[in-house]
C-alpha cells in the first residue's frame, strides 16, 4: 500500500473542494495539489530518484512540503524529514546516521546543507524547491524496502541521542484511521496547522487530507493572525502548541464561531 495513491484514490469526488488554504487568500484544491505532485514526481523521477531511496526533506512547514512528500511517496521513496529547527552541527549528523540518496531544499539552503557529500548538480522541481543527489556516507540497513517505509525520521532526542524510527505506509494508514475516531474530522472540516509538519506530519498532515479536510496555513504565529486567519476560512478546528493558546488567549480582537475543536 501506498499513502500518496490513497489520496488520489480519492481526487475524482474531491477535485475542487480546497486542500490547502492560506497564508492569505491563496486557496489550492484537491485537484490542483494532484497536479502539483505529478508534476514534481515527474521532475523527481527524470532527476535521478528512484524506488526505495531514502530523501532529505529540508523545507519549512508550507505547501512545498506537502507536495514533496506526496510526490516522493508517488515514487516509491521514502522522506526523512530534516528539521528546519535544528542546529547545523545536528542536521549535518543526519547522514551519518541514516543513508540519504538525496535532498529537497530551498534555494538559500540548497548549497550549504551537506554540501561535503553532494553527488552532481541541483534540479529545480517546483518554483522555490530544488532537488541534489547526495552521496551516502554510510549503508543502507538490510531489509529496509521490505518495511516499505514512508518515513525515517528522528525522535526522542530530548533524553538522550534522537533514534531513528522507521514509520511503514501501513502502519501510517492504521494510525491516522485509530486518530480520526477521536478526531472525527471529514469534508467539511478546516484546521488551522501551527506545527513544524517535520514532527508532525503523519498523523496530522496525512489525516486530514485523506477525509478531505482544509488545511489552513497562517502567515505567521501571532495570536491575532491566528485568529484572522481562522476566522476568514471558517476553520472548524485547531492544532496547535501550548504557546499558541496563550498566544490566542491575549488577543482581544472578537470570537471565532465557526471553530469546534482545539487540540494541545
Amino acid at each position: 500500500m501506498n499513502l500518496a495513491d490513497q489520496l488520489f484514490n480519492t481526487i475524482p469526488d474531491r477535485r475542487d473542494r480546497p486542500a490547502i488554504l492560506g497564508p492569505g487568500d491563496l486557496t489550492l484544491t484537491y485537484g490542483e495539489l494532484a497536479k502539483e505532485v505529478d508534476d514534481t514526481a515527474r521532475r523527481l523521477k527524470k532527476a535521478g530518484v528512484k524506488p526505495g531511496q531514502v530523501i532529505g526533506l529540508h523545507l519549512p512547514s508550507d505547501k512545498d512540503y506537502i507536495v514533496s512528500t506526496y510526490a516522493l511517496w508517488r515514487l516509491g521513496a521514502a522522506v526523512a524529514p530534516v528539521p528546519m529547527e535544528l542546529a547545523d552541527l545536528e542536521k549535518d549528523r543526519l547522514p551519518h546516521d541514516i543513508a540519504l540518496q538525496g535532498l529537497i531544499a530551498r534555494r538559500r539552503d540548497d548549497r550549504s546543507l551537506f554540501s561535503s557529500i553532494s553527488a552532481g548538480w541541483r534540479r529545480k522541481i517546483g518554483p522555490n524547491t530544488f532537488f541534489r543527489h547526495l552521496r551516502p556516507v554510510r549503508e543502507t540497513p538490510p531489509g529496509l524496502d521490505a518495511l516499505n517505509p514512508a518515513f525515517v525520521r528522528f525522535t526522542s532526542g530530548t533524553t538522550g541521542t534522537a533514534k531513528g524510527v522507521v514509520l511503514s505506509h501501513q502502519s501510517v494508514w492504521e494510525r491516522i484511521h485509530a486518530a480520526n475516531e477521536t478526531m472525527r474530522l471529514g469534508p467539511e472540516d478546516r484546521v488551522v496547522w501551527l506545527l513544524s509538519m517535520a514532527y508532525h506530519f503523519t498523523v496530522s498532515i496525512v489525516n486530514y487530507l485523506q477525509v478531505g479536510a482544509g488545511i489552513v496555513l497562517c502567515p505567521n504565529h501571532l495570536g491575532k493572525d491566528i485568529l484572522a486567519s481562522g476566522r476568514h476560512h471558517g476553520a472548524t478546528f485547531i492544532y496547535g502548541a501550548p504557546m499558541h493558546f496563550e498566544m490566542l488567549n491575549l488577543t482581544r480582537e472578537g470570537s471565532w464561531p465557526t471553530l469546534r475543536t482545539a487540540i494541545s
